[in-house]
Parts: C-alpha cells; sequence; structure tokens
C-alpha cells in the first residue's frame, strides 16, 4: 500500500494521540508498530474531541445481509466488559449431547468492547487487522 504520511509526521502524530490519552510512547515503539504502518497509510484518523480511533480495514468484511463493514471505531470502553464474562456455547452433535462453554479470553472481550463489534465479527478480521485494532486498543490501558 502506498505511504501517505513521511515517517517524521506519522510518528508527531501518533505522540499527540498517546500523549493526549496518558500512554506516552518512544519513537522505537512507535516505528516497530503496526498502528504506524497503517498510520503512515493514511488509514487511521483520531478524533480529538471524542477521543476515537477509526480504522479503514484493509479489506472490507461482508456480513450474513450482504452489508460491507469498512471500517471499525476504537474507543475507550467502560468498566462494564470487565464483569461480563462472555462465553462460548458449543453443541454436541455426539450421542452424549450435552453442551460445553469456552472462555473467549480477556484479549477478545477487551477488543469487543472497544469496537463495539461481536466476536463472531472480530473473528473474521484478517491478522494483520486485529493486529493494529488490538494495538490502538492498547491507547486505553
Amino acid at each position: 500500500m502506498k505511504q501517505l504520511l513521511d515517517r517524521e509526521t506519522a510518528i508527531a502524530e501518533i505522540k499527540g494521540w498517546a500523549e493526549q490519552l496518558g500512554e506516552p510512547l518512544e519513537d522505537e515503539e512507535i516505528i516497530n508498530s503496526s498502528v504506524f504502518r497503517a498510520t503512515s497509510q493514511g488509514r487511521i484518523t483520531f478524533d480529538a474531541e471524542r477521543e476515537t480511533f477509526t480504522y479503514r480495514l484493509m479489506k472490507p468484511i461482508q456480513l450474513e445481509n450482504g452489508e460491507d463493514i469498512e471500517t471499525i471505531t476504537v474507543e475507550e470502553p467502560t468498566a462494564e466488559y470487565r464483569f461480563a464474562k462472555q462465553t462460548m456455547r458449543l453443541h454436541s452433535t455426539s450421542q452424549s449431547g450435552g453442551t460445553a462453554e469456552m472462555d473467549i479470553g480477556e484479549d477478545g472481550r477487551y477488543l469487543s468492547a472497544t469496537t463495539h463489534q461481536s466476536i463472531n465479527m472480530l473473528k473474521r478480521l484478517k491478522n494483520r487487522d486485529y493486529v493494529v485494532l488490538s494495538e490502538l486498543a492498547g491507547f486505553f490501558g
């Protein structure tokens, strides 16, 4: 993908976000991040007033209803996600039947809380998109 922002501009932009959100970063941390590459490519915008990021996905995700998701917003979640244990129910097709529960993990719950996206939708992300979104969520703690 074509680079839209030069190195110094991208670093300054990310440092500004980090300082506003109380998560100061060193240049080396920034340069080695997926957020740096995505910012350089013009795929991340920051709304300073609302303190939210908008990330343009590498490839849109098509939902069952035919709608495409091209961007995802990342914002600081409330503490509610910490109290809501989310589990997936797995139904057995064996003769014994029954159900089992599997914890989806802290990382999945946090990313779901910061993006307001379901775990099932987040599982469809390309890994590069998932990594950038996880790094953006890290700005909020």
